[in-house]
């Protein structure tokens, strides 16, 4: 019951995810959604969340390293570790990164690369039990496969993941051997031999749940989720800093807009001033000469009835010596 009330739950939550997500792509959406899809135990649709971030945010490498982390629950190791090993030669303090990659080795049967990257994330200094409890455990796995093939095992001879999935039987470790299986299973359904181990595997489980047995399962569990919701925080921070630097750029540029647009407005009142000035110039100009030339047109008239006066008076005087 508590379980169908916790898928119906991860179901309402994956929706209102890809609702966000349709209206904002924002990387704490995808990282959201995809970890979503992982406890629905939807792998695949949460590899495809994932490359559509990587594609949105390729400089991020949180979302190779995610993306990385479903590629090994896919049984895809090969891939995994090429989203990996790149982000680790650009940041090899990326704990979580050589992590996944030691998890990649694992997977594809190289235990003794698997168990030198891990040796390698000792000198971090946050470094817990968990790990020392991986590399204890890949140390016994090593040692088991060598005393194999010392005796000659044929069995293990060009079967590398199997071979993994009975060193993890011989071990204790039954649930890693389930994993491993049906991976093996989803490429060869018709594999007896994986299918006898798997049901081997399942029983021993059974009684390790019963506590007639022990595995280290529930403790990489535990650590995994730590580790994911540490990448999850980080995301989200950074997140936060690009949406903060975001609007921090927005506010920037409006301020250079408006004052831009204030310096157009004031550059258009200077011209506009200037030209009227212009205008009022040129009119002041144009009244001068008009008066100046009404002015002079007066001075010619009253020039010319001077003349006119003068040239009378003496008529008039000429005539009048005539009659006397």
């Amino acid at each position: 019951m508590l379980l169908a009330v916790k898928k119906r739950a991860i179901q309402k939550d994956i929706q209102r995810y890809r609702k966000r997500l349709g209206k904002e792509k924002r990387l704490q959406y995808y990282l959201s959604l995809a970890r979503l899809y992982e406890m629905a135990e939807d792998l695949k649709s949460a590899e495809q969340v994932l490359r559509e971030a990587s594609e949105r945010f390729p400089e991020l490498s949180s979302v190779k390293v995610a993306l990385a982390h479903v590629l090994n629950e896919l049984g895809q190791p090969e891939d995994a570790r090429q989203l990996l090993e790149p982000v680790l030669s650009q940041d090899k303090d990326n704990l979580l990164a050589a992590r996944r990659l030691a998890e990649s080795y694992e997977q594809s049967g190289n235990l003794e690369k698997a168990l030198e990257t891990y040796r390698s994330i000792l000198r971090f200094r946050l470094v817990g039990q968990e790990v020392k409890g991986q590399i204890e455990r890949l140390e016994r796995l090593v040692s088991a496969g060598k005393k194999r093939e010392a005796r000659g095992d044929s069995s293990f001879v060009g079967l590398p993941t199997v071979s993994l999935a009975k060193l993890y039987m011989d071990q204790g470790h039954f649930a890693e051997a389930i994993k491993i299986i049906d991976r093996i299973l989803s490429v060869d359904p018709g594999c007896q031999e994986c299918k006898e181990i798997r049901a081997l595997a399942q029983s021993s489980l059974e009684k390790a749940a019963a506590g007639k047995a022990e595995t280290f399962f529930p403790a990489e569990e535990k650590a995994d989720r730590e580790a994911r919701e540490k990448a999850d925080q980080e995301a989200k921070e950074r997140a936060e800093r690009e949406s903060q630097a975001k609007v921090e750029r927005e506010a920037r540029e409006r301020a250079e807009r408006e004052a831009r647009q204030r310096a157009e407005q004031l550059a258009r009142e200077e011209s506009e001033r200037l030209a009227k000035e212009k205008a009022e110039q040129l009119a002041r100009e144009q009244a001068e000469r008009e008066a100046r030339k009404k002015r002079e047109r007066e001075a010619a008239i009253a020039n010319a009835v001077e003349h006119d006066l003068a040239t009378w008076g003496r008529l008039r005087a000429w005539l009048d010596a005539g009659s006397a």
